[in-house]
């Protein structure tokens, strides 16, 4: 008698500890927190930025002209130029794009025609760059040859470009364009006073003031035909270097961010052109398997997107028309050099130590999953406590 009373406490326990067990399961309700999470970002927080800028430019792409139109402010012409490159950068995405980005470089093509004096040593640059990034059966020899010439009659020393410092946002779109036409044509002139301009800027590379982000994508463009007295990765390496140097790291509400030692007049430019510098830094050297540099600039990139992230999905900054477009093929570049499978970060601040956490995914489904199998233990156990009870009343009897 007193085992059958015993092993009917222990079933009733085992039912009973099965139900707490699910309740537990069932509940929603949030557990309590004791302090603040540390900083993170995901892959998914990455994609739904992403998705956002796509819409965004979905919906105010004129589907007749490729440019912006029903903006809250006109758009500038170096917009709509920026407008051609995401077009594109993500060609690949939309069928419909190639035709937009060649009715783009029409329209900005017959501005020029008709309006040449519009055009500056940024904007001839970003239509020179553009031009080559249209399929090769829409290339118009006279137009690049033109308008490479145009960019270097504003050479007037071996340190500007006509008043425009050789270090600057300007000259490296015009450095850009510049290798871009001497890659198609290997131009003998294109190709000196380009080695000439790129030698000076790495000589001054020990001076503070000049790594400017912007020029990661000129070295990162530099064909073998053009010789330099030090190598383009090393460069990169120093561009980012000094970046990482005054990227924050300390402070949570600042997180990430690059801050400019000339102190930038647009602090969300100069912190979207230095992720880009970091993230062609980060993809360089994985390529060339430089484990050392390569994982001091993935961190630096992981950080700087946590501070966009904080800044779009928290602090609701509101970017400019070319900042969105300037964004948009940014992101989505990070996100196919990223892996792709569902990685998230935490940074611990205390330890200055980058965390890939490995997070648990559940869903709806998944919750339904457990509680059925929750119940089905139970209605099991209730089962084998019925048999033993039928058991010990038969052998009673």
């Amino acid at each position: 008698m007193n085992q059958k009373k015993n092993l009917s406490r222990i079933l009733f326990s085992l039912i009973l500890a099965g139900i707490l067990l699910f309740t537990g399961c069932i509940d929603n309700s949030d557990p309590p927190t004791e302090e603040e999470p540390l900083p993170h970002i995901s892959r998914s927080d990455l994609l739904l930025i992403q998705q956002d800028l796509i819409d965004w430019f979905e919906h105010h792409i004129n589907k007749n002209t490729g440019l912006l139109t029903d903006m809250r402010e006109n758009t500038s012409l170096k917009q709509d130029l920026f407008t051609g490159n995401v077009l594109a950068a993500l060609s690949s995405i939309n069928d419909t794009y190639p035709d937009l980005l060649q009715q783009n470089l029409n329209r900005i093509v017959g501005i020029y025609d008709d309006h040449p004096e519009q055009f500056s040593l940024s904007t001839s640059s970003l239509l020179l760059s553009l031009i080559y990034k249209t399929p090769a059966s829409t290339s118009n020899p006279a137009l690049e040859q033109e308008l490479a010439q145009y960019i270097l009659t504003f050479r007037k020393t071996e340190h500007t470009f006509n008043t425009t410092l050789l270090i600057s946002k300007d000259a490296a779109y015009a450095l850009t364009a510049l290798l871009s036409h001497e890659k198609q044509t290997e131009n003998i002139t294109i190709k000196t006073n380009t080695t000439t301009l790129l030698n000076h800027y790495q000589q001054q590379l020990n001076k503070d003031s000049y790594y400017s982000p912007w020029y990661t994508t000129v070295f990162d463009n530099i064909p073998s035909t053009i010789n330099l007295e030090t190598t383009p990765y090393q460069t990169i390496i120093q561009i980012n270097d000094m970046l990482i140097e005054h990227q924050e790291t300390i402070n949570t509400s600042t997180l990430g961010k690059y801050t400019s030692s000339n102190r930038s007049k647009d602090p969300i430019d100069y912190h979207l052109q230095s992720l880009k510098s970091m993230m062609i830094a980060s993809n360089r050297s994985t390529y060339l398997n430089d484990t050392m540099n390569q994982t001091q600039f993935h961190q630096s990139l992981i950080l700087g997107l946590m501070h966009l992230q904080n800044n779009i999905t928290t602090e609701k900054t509101h970017l400019t028309i070319s900042q969105n477009l300037t964004l948009l093929p940014l992101i989505y570049t990070i996100n196919n050099i990223l892996p792709n499978d569902n990685w998230s970060y935490i940074w611990e601040s205390s330890t200055q130590t980058l965390i890939e956490a490995k997070t648990l995914q559940t869903s709806p489904e998944l919750w339904m999953l457990l509680s059925i199998g929750v119940m089905a233990s139970i209605g099991l156990l209730a089962l084998v406590f019925i048999i033993i009870r039928l058991y010990y009343r038969n052998k009673e009897q």
